[in-house]
Order: structure tokens, then sequence, then C-alpha cells
């Protein structure tokens, strides 16, 4: 069980980081059509709480699986190291997301839909749609801070991640 000051500070860090500055920032993206703009932002702040549950700094595609897996069942049927690769890593480093593995094709960012990530025929990306990923996000961020909160060695590793992502000392 964790000490009062010890929950406070864990609500205080999801409320001021995650619940504020991060779903600010999406919300003000998504209300303007920034459609890629929050589907980047998405990609990075999903690696970043990963590495709150990882408990370490690298590597980047590990922290990113570890919250990518815990957003539900569309979102472990799709696959982390696939989402990572051509919806992550195709953002930053093309700006494009990646249709397929073989980098043929890209898809469309939508603001709306009923899932996360749309397939076409040919099982391709055809849309990442950032409304969704974005509810999937918070509620799982939720779950997060509940179980670090509810957890001794769930806080140990929050705050060791934490420290690293503040450049504090550890």
């Amino acid at each position: 069980m964790l000490r009062e000051e010890e929950i406070k500070e864990v609500e205080h860090w999801f409320s001021e980081y995650v619940f504020g500055f991060m779903r600010n920032d999406l919300e003000r993206g998504i209300d303007s059509g920034l459609n890629y703009l929050v589907a980047l932002g998405l990609g990075t702040y999903t690696e970043i709480l990963g590495s709150l549950i990882t408990g370490k700094e690298r590597p980047f595609n590990k922290n990113f699986s570890a919250f990518w897996n815990r957003m539900g069942p569309e979102y472990t049927r799709f696959g982390a190291k696939k989402a990572y690769s051509l919806i992550r890593s195709g953002l930053v480093h093309y700006y494009f997301v990646r249709a397929d593995k073989k980098g043929k094709g890209i898809a469309g960012v939508a603001r709306r839909g009923e899932a996360p990530i749309i397939l076409d025929e040919n099982k391709r990306i055809k849309w990442i749609v950032v409304k969704k990923w974005f509810e999937d996000f918070f509620k799982t961020a939720e779950k997060l801070r509940n179980e670090i909160i509810s957890s001794r060695e769930q806080y140990t590793t929050w705050l060791k991640a934490k420290k690293k992502l503040m450049g504090e000392k550890i």
C-alpha cells in the first residue's frame, strides 16, 4: 500500500502531464482538424506512457508495445510491432502512415470512425482514426494511474521512469 503523499504524487503527475498537457494538446488538435499532428502525438505519448510500465527509457518500441497492448483487443489484434513500424515510425520518419510492411502505399489519418485502425480488403491500413485512439489512450491511462496507485512494485517502476522523463536524478 502506498503512503498518502505517494498517491498524491502519482495523481498530481497524471493530472498535470497526462490529463492536463497531453489531453489538452490532443483535444485542440482534434478540434482543429490537425489529424496528422494528433496521430504523431498519440504515437509519442503511447511510447512515453509505455515507459512508465517498463520502467526503462529504451528500447522505444518495447515501451510503445507495453502501452499499445493495454488499449484493447483491436490494438492487440493489429499488433504493437506492426503499429510501431507502420504508424509511429511512419509518421516520425516519413510523415505518412505506411499501409503495409513492404512500405508500399500510405494510409490516411481521419478524425472520426468506429475503430482505431481501418483496414482495406488486403489487410493493409486504410485509415488511422485519431478520435478513437485518443479515447482509448486516455481510458488506458486512467487504468494505468490506478494500477500504479494500488501497487508498490508498479509505483517503484513508475517513479524510476518518471525521474528519467523529468531529467531527475535516480
